[in-house]
């Protein structure tokens, strides 16, 4: 007899373990969500095997939840202290996550590189000009201007005799893109000083030089 409701005991404790088993699936086979709380988390973004977490301080790391497209932006944000809003997750399986609202990046100037020694500069996500030169090219400023944007680029060889070069591109509508020769002095010590009507440029070199930028003339040159 006591064989007996032992053997029911167990079929009826694998019935419910298995009811729990489904229940936390959903129809294709992954977890389902069970609460999702609007939330705020602060702390030291650190990444490994294709995951990120936050470091809070005094607390448990929480791991973040994130979609394909953020990968980049928060990849920039690797050992960097971060503030995110978003949304504490809970799955049905008992895993917590911290999904992020990334604000996206405002519309500009970018650089994306193809392959060594091949670059895109891009406005707004349209190409504009194409480098195949140089080891490197990144903005090193952008601003505003009347009817357009302006920015600088840096041309990196990639080698010691001449480190970085210059390149001024100015986009204004209704008129066609402006791009200044390649300009500087090799030097990679130089100091960029923007100022409200543009920028000034100081660099070191035998002879040092000092290039200046107006908005109002839209003209670079070298006092």
């Amino acid at each position: 007899m006591t064989h007996f409701l032992t053997e029911i005991l167990r079929v009826a404790l694998f019935s419910i373990l298995l009811t729990c088993s489904v229940a936390t699936f959903a129809a294709d086979g992954t977890f389902e969500i069970e609460t999702k709380v609007p939330a705020t988390l602060s702390g030291k973004l650190s990444y490994a095997s294709m995951k990120f977490w936050v470091e809070v301080s005094g607390k448990d790391a929480v791991e973040l939840w994130f979609n394909d497209e953020d990968y980049t932006a928060l990849m920039e944000l690797v050992g960097t202290q971060v503030a995110f809003d978003g949304s504490m997750v809970t799955y049905t399986n008992g895993s917590v996550y911290f999904q992020p609202k990334l604000v996206k990046a405002s519309a500009g100037f970018t650089v994306r590189k193809n392959d060594e020694l091949n670059f895109d500069v891009l406005l707004n996500g349209e190409l504009l000009t194409h480098h195949d030169s140089y080891a490197g090219v990144d903005v090193a400023h952008q601003f505003a201007i009347p009817d357009g944007k302006a920015a600088l680029l840096e041309l990196f060889s990639g080698g010691v005799g001449c480190p970085v070069l210059y390149q001024l591109v100015v986009v204004r509508q209704d008129s066609p893109t402006m791009m200044s020769e390649a300009f500087g002095t090799c030097s990679d010590l130089g100091k960029l000083s923007p100022t409200t009507n543009g920028f000034t440029l100081n660099l070191p070199g035998n002879p040092s030089e000092r290039w200046v930028w107006d908005i109002n003339s839209v003209m670079l040159r070298k006092n």
